[in-house]
């Protein structure tokens, strides 16, 4: 009698997840944010990120949230984490290999996913401007008045 697996080694799936994708927040609302950074965030990015979700009724475990210097592929961020909408703080679509046309501060839609693209965390605390921009982009995501 032959064992169908006899001789095969055998993985269980999360074993070939070796380069899954590292977030930290719990993602209970499916929003993933994205900041530029090689170091983390500082207190005062994480404390004006804290800020901006707060200002739409949310906190940071209701996100998935990561910084990098360069991000994975949008394709690999879809295929890793479950997000609906995604924010990018400092980057680019084009550094998650999305050739789109789009304005920062605005939010645009890109197969099943609302992303914004804005500034790094630390242009928007400097700038009123900015932070008038990245309230009215929330807004129309959020709903909120």
């Amino acid at each position: 009698m032959h064992h169908l697996f006899e001789g095969t080694d055998l993985f269980l799936v999360k074993e070939l997840k070796a380069d899954a994708i590292q977030t930290q927040g719990e993602n209970k609302k499916h929003l993933l944010i994205i900041c530029k950074s090689a170091s983390g965030l500082s207190d005062d990015e994480r404390l004006l990120l804290q800020k901006i979700l707060k200002s739409v009724h949310l906190e940071l475990d209701d996100a998935a949230w990561m910084t990098a210097e360069n991000i994975p592929p949008f394709y690999k961020l879809k295929s890793g984490i479950l997000f609906k909408k995604l924010f990018l703080f400092g980057i680019t679509p084009a550094d998650a290999g999305l050739i789109v046309n789009y304005s920062d501060y605005t939010p645009f839609r890109f197969q099943d996913t609302e992303i914004l693209v804005c500034d790094s965390l630390s242009a928007i605390a400097a700038s009123d401007k900015l932070k008038s921009l990245l309230w009215k982009a929330l807004k129309s995501l959020f709903g909120t008045h």
